[in-house]
């Protein structure tokens, strides 16, 4: 029986998982990060952890949306004012996510 509780994946998501997959990355999916400092949220959840780098990794699936680039910034300040790393990804990035993926992690090595 699936977990009901876990939200469908958007197709970019999709696209990031396969990715992940293709390359033998090891991750974890819908992975939660408790008591945030400066968070008005106690829970939240990056799309995808990988376990070999430790970092997250984000899609930012609705930004061209007002309000979802609101709460996409606000989590992105959480993130970075707590020292979490983050690789994010916008719509227009699925093309290019290996080039971008080789690209950004090397900030976290």
């Amino acid at each position: 029986m699936e977990d009901k509780q876990k939200r469908e994946m958007s197709e970019g998501e999709e696209l990031i998982k396969e990715f992940l997959e293709e390359e033998n990355i090891k991750f974890g999916q819908e992975v939660e990060i408790n008591n945030l400092m400066g968070d008005n949220k106690s829970i939240r959840k990056a799309d995808f952890y990988l376990l070999k780098y430790k970092v997250y990794i984000e899609f930012l699936g609705k930004w061209n949306n007002l309000e979802h680039r609101r709460e996409y910034i606000k989590k992105m300040n959480v993130y970075k004012e707590n020292n979490i790393p983050c690789i994010y990804f916008y719509p227009e990035n699925l093309g290019i996510i290996g080039f971008l993926f080789k690209r950004r992690q090397d900030n976290f090595r």
